[in-house]
């Protein structure tokens, strides 16, 4: 929690039967679980209940877990720094090896960000045909997009986001 990320652990077998709900106020965000278990906090400071649902049938849940937490960040920008489900990266992935190269000789924060969009408008070309078939669910793999060097609106936004928070730039995805 001290970097804005709720873990929740569970059973990759059964992650399509699940979805968790990360609330504060009136704002949510759903998701679905994944492999990297980490899921953003994104309101800021404060109280969130965080609730899981087992897939019953169709589109409804019920109800099998639910927690009340507090959040209290010192920054509450850090979450906006992670690797998390949505912009999944480390140090391995390609496009923060590059975004790293692109900036080593950045003098400050705005150069950094013009390189990497830079590069990015630059190098990925739209790819109309993913686009008329992608899945609701779809989660960009930065690796993946990299090395084809084409994507949609969403690659574009998730490979820009995560090479600037490689390089230390707090950046929120929106979707």
């Amino acid at each position: 929690l001290s970097k804005g990320l709720l873990t929740v652990q569970s059973d990759p077998a059964k992650k399509a039967n699940y979805v968790i709900r990360i609330s504060k106020g009136a704002v949510s965000d759903d998701y679905i679980p994944d492999t990297n278990n980490s899921y953003p906090l994104t309101a800021g400071n404060g109280n969130y209940k965080v609730t899981i649902g087992e897939l019953v049938e169709g589109k409804k849940y019920k109800v099998v877990a639910a927690e009340d937490i507090t959040l209290k960040m010192k920054d509450d920008r850090l979450v906006f720094l992670q690797s998390t489900n949505l912009i999944n990266w480390n140090d391995k992935t390609r496009a923060v090896i590059k975004a790293r190269e692109l900036t080593k000789n950045a003098k400050n924060d705005q150069e950094k960000l013009a390189f990497i969009y830079r590069y990015v408008v630059n190098n990925l070309k739209y790819d109309n045909a993913k686009a008329q078939i992608v899945k609701q669910r779809y989660t960009p793999n930065l690796d993946t997009v990299f090395a084809a060097n084409t994507g949609i609106c969403y690659d574009y936004a998730t490979m820009t986001a995560a090479m600037l928070r490689s390089v230390g730039i707090p950046t929120k995805l929106v979707m």
